[in-house]
């Protein structure tokens, strides 16, 4: 192995290292309150260090997106079943969304926070254009759903397939930021539980587009 190899590797264990620290702070406090400060004190580098490795707050928590895009993909991906049929498989997809947001809520909440932040973003940004590419694959994954359930005559034969699947996307957002931020309003001062909340939701969703036969 060559040196500059060998110094890549060694670049790449740190990086992953900071990067590992940075989650726990940005989990607890979110990237408004999380400091790079902190992020140093608790990997035990100076911040000099941190900075030869890493431009700033906004990469570390750019990488901590990617990671938390690729997690959510893969729940998506072992939620659907080739064996299952289009209404099934939506709603699996939901499924496995909410999973992967309970399962890592750390995650869930720095997408949708990035969701947020986007609006300024530099559209040029690597770690931007990979999760674009991300949620176009997301998409694709409701729109086969969607356009097998036509073809099956399970949805309606009338819906635009794109349209629904964003439609879809953001319904999902909102509930889940209802889920995740709004908790103690559902349970405490409705009554609701959340699980029951968001899978009553789905059903809902998903019963809009249904032939009426298949409700």
């Amino acid at each position: 192995m060559t040196k500059e190899k060998i110094r890549e590797e060694k670049r790449k264990i740190v990086v992953f290292h900071i990067v590992d620290i940075a989650e726990e702070v940005f989990f607890s406090k979110g990237y408004d309150v999380a400091t790079v400060d902190e992020i140093a004190k608790r990997s035990k580098m100076t911040k000099k260090t941190i900075y030869s490795y890493l431009s700033g707050k906004e990469e570390i928590y750019d990488i901590i997106a990617v990671r938390g895009y690729n997690t959510l993909l893969e729940h998506l991906l072992a939620a659907q079943d080739a064996a299952a049929g289009p209404k099934e498989n939506l709603i699996n997809f939901f499924n496995g969304s909410f999973a992967f947001a309970t399962k890592y809520e750390g995650y869930a909440k720095v997408i949708t926070n990035y969701h947020l932040r986007s609006k300024n973003r530099n559209f040029d940004n690597p770690s931007y254009k990979y999760i674009n590419e991300i949620n176009t694959t997301i998409l694709r994954i409701i729109e086969n759903t969607l356009r097998q359930g036509v073809r099956q005559n399970v949805f309606k034969k009338n819906i635009n397939v794109k349209m629904t699947a964003v439609y879809f996307t953001a319904v999902f957002t909102g509930l889940a930021d209802m889920v995740f931020n709004k908790t103690y309003y559902l349970e405490h001062k409705l009554k609701i539980n959340n699980k029951k909340f968001m899978t009553e939701s789905i059903l809902l969703a998903v019963s809009s587009i249904l032939n009426k036969e298949n409700v």
